[in-house]
This record gives structure tokens, C-alpha cells and sequence, in this order.
């Protein structure tokens, strides 16, 4: 019987960690800013937000106002993980999901989990916007 409850727990807690987005709990993504453009909108997830050392971590969302073609199909939104260096003002992307309809809905058309290199941020882009909120302005 313990071993049948540890295997529960154990599966239960794998589960939750293979799709840390996509719970029961409803998610609230929070308007953070629009491309200068305006054919993109970012969201952030609040309370994804973790913080060690002079890091942080969130998800974001950006949501297109026009389809995008990727791997030969349309998609309208993703979702990626973004990783903040606070202090060297720098962020580089952990995961990212992309879906056949807006805020995240439809089909995953594609998702990568690979750890990308580190950029820096450019003035005026979405990673700015994303990067003030995530570090408060840090300079």
C-alpha cells in the first residue's frame, strides 16, 4: 500500500511539472504592453514569476492580431518562459508554445523546451516591456 502511494505522488507530481501552464486553475494573463506596430499584445502570467538571485523567471504571452506562419500552419499566440538577468539586463527564452488560435487556445502547433543563449534587451521592444515589469525597472 505505501508503494501504491508513492507511485500516485510520484506520477501526480511529474504530471504537474510536464505542463506547468496548463492546470485545472485558471490562468490570468495581464496586459503588459503592445508592439510599436501594434500587430502584437503581450501578457504576462503573474504569478509564474519566481525569483533567484539577480534572475527572474515568468511566462509570457504574445497574442498576434494576424496569423503567422510557422512550420506550414498558421499560428495566432505562444507562450514562452523567459528567463531575466536582472543586473547584466539580459533575457533568454527556456520554452515556448505555439498555438493555432489567440490567448493561447486551439492547437499546440509547436513547442521547444531548449534553453536558449542569452540577448540583450532592445529598447522599445516587448522584451523591454517584459523585462521592466519582471525587474522593476532595474537598470
Amino acid at each position: 500500500m505505501k508503494i501504491l502511494c508513492w507511485l500516485i505522488l510520484l506520477t501526480t507530481l511529474a504530471a504537474c511539472a510536464s505542463s506547468p501552464i496548463s492546470s485545472n486553475v485558471p490562468v490570468e494573463w495581464k496586459y503588459i504592453a503592445r508592439a510599436a506596430d501594434r500587430s502584437t499584445t503581450m501578457y504576462i502570467e503573474g504569478s509564474s514569476i519566481r525569483k533567484l538571485g539577480d534572475k527572474i523567471s515568468l511566462w509570457e504571452m504574445l497574442d498576434y492580431d494576424e496569423g503567422r506562419q510557422l512550420r506550414s500552419k498558421e499560428v495566432l499566440s505562444f507562450k514562452s518562459l523567459k528567463e531575466h538577468d536582472c543586473k547584466k539586463k539580459k533575457y533568454r527564452g527556456l520554452s515556448i508554445i505555439f498555438y493555432s488560435k489567440n490567448m493561447g487556445k486551439g492547437t499546440i502547433v509547436y513547442s521547444n523546451n531548449d534553453t536558449r543563449p542569452w540577448k540583450s534587451i532592445v529598447a522599445g521592444s516587448t522584451n523591454e516591456a517584459s523585462f521592466k515589469y519582471a525587474c522593476g525597472g532595474v537598470k
